[in-house]
């Protein structure tokens, strides 16, 4: 659903300016947000989508307090969010999980979250 991406983008470049779909750029510049939405579910009126949004650092002095920032603000956007389009379409967002993932490289942080977006259409 390319409306429930728009949609997306614009409340994470809210946040950050640096955001991709699926994977960042070679040589992106820390820190960044990539986010994904793996899988859906369809069922009457209503589209059920997992969304995954990973924040990305990496700190020079090793701290992750501004990527636990980035993420909490992530999480204060999107989580319990309410959203109706004028096309006919709105979501409900719920977070799953909060996860530290770490990452090959020591230096590099990583935090994720998973929300279930709840999408109901008029037009189906």
């Amino acid at each position: 659903m390319i409306e429930l991406q728009r949609f997306l983008v614009s409340q994470l470049k809210r946040i950050h300016p640096r955001v991709y779909l699926e994977w960042a750029v070679q040589g992106a510049s820390f820190p960044y947000l990539v986010y994904q939405l793996p899988t859906s579910s369809e069922m009457n009126r209503r589209e059920d989508f997992v969304l995954e949004v990973d924040v990305w650092d990496q700190p020079s002095d090793g701290s992750t307090l501004y990527l636990q920032t980035l993420t909490d603000r992530v999480d204060q956007q999107l989580n319990r969010l309410t959203y109706t389009d004028a096309s006919g379409w709105n979501a409900r967002f719920f977070r799953v999980s909060r996860l530290m993932i770490p990452d090959p490289d020591p230096l590099i942080r990583r935090r994720q979250l998973r929300y279930d977006i709840r999408t109901y259409r008029r037009d189906t």
